[in-house]
């Protein structure tokens, strides 16, 4: 039987986002994506969701589900979601790649994240997206495709503006202890990533006690800057036994 992949969103991103990643895992793997509270088709928000309750929300439904044990995949804001559950519960947890993301927070995220917020409070959905954009996308990936920026912008008006202040609210709180990891984990991010730099991801990694570092192409967003070196990636990851045995990151570098 094929092992289960939960792909984990992003703060202000849906299932959708996985499209590409999906038509080809979903050869090796069952999939489970799906929408935390605020994010798609769940139901609205009304105010901030702690990490604690975004665990909860995966905790819940892998146990509605009958899902056992499963690898997860989760990017910045869906990272600590899985780091939360590998804490909580780490029987199921085979093993995870938490990709940009951060333990703890700091005066450093939270300036980023409140001017994200301010942003859309004080001039609506399009200008959040311009203040968070060179933060999330990298700049080769930008610069290479001319028509991302307009596309994205215009989804920028399907979230509710009540969604958006409390995902990113949530976003700013929460504490994650990494020495208590105790699953197989790479941290990994991009090269052009200036949110969660991949000194970050080094240091989160140097705290666990079972997790390799890696650094792929791609800024914040790398794992959709990059779908085909993501799912080579995310391949590679769970065919290892051992985290020991993972080698390469399609030619990026690994330590």
């Amino acid at each position: 039987m094929a092992p289960w992949l939960v792909l984990i969103n992003g703060l202000l991103a849906t299932l959708e986002s996985w499209d590409i990643h999906v038509s080809e895992l979903s050869r090796d793997f069952n999939i489970l994506r799906y929408d935390g509270p605020g994010q798609g088709k769940s139901p609205d928000i009304a105010q901030k969701v702690t990490l604690e309750e975004q665990v909860d929300v995966l905790d819940s439904l892998l146990l509605k589900l009958g899902i056992k044990s499963a690898f997860l995949v989760g990017l910045s804001n869906g990272g600590r979601v899985a780091m939360g559950l590998s804490l909580k519960n780490p029987k199921i947890v085979r093993g995870q790649i938490v990709a940009a993301s951060y333990a703890n927070t700091s005066p450093f995220i939270n300036s980023v994240l409140n001017s994200w917020k301010k942003a859309h409070l004080e001039g609506g959905p399009e200008h959040r997206f311009d203040v968070a954009l060179p933060w999330i996308w990298g700049r080769s990936t930008l610069e290479a495709n001319v028509d991302l920026i307009p596309r994205y912008r215009s989804l920028s008006h399907s979230w509710k503006k009540e969604n958006v202040q409390a995902l990113i609210a949530s976003g700013m709180e929460g504490e994650l202890e990494l020495n208590e990891i105790s699953v197989p984990t790479l941290f990994l991010t991009g090269e052009e990533d200036i949110l969660t730099t991949p000194t970050l991801q080094r240091e989160m990694a140097d705290k666990v006690k079972q997790a390799k570092f890696g650094v792929m192409n791609g800024g914040h967003a790398c794992l959709l800057e990059h779908p085909g070196e993501a799912v080579e990636i995310i391949k590679h990851f769970c065919r290892k036994e051992k985290l020991s045995e993972l080698d390469f990151i399609s030619g990026s570098q690994l330590s």
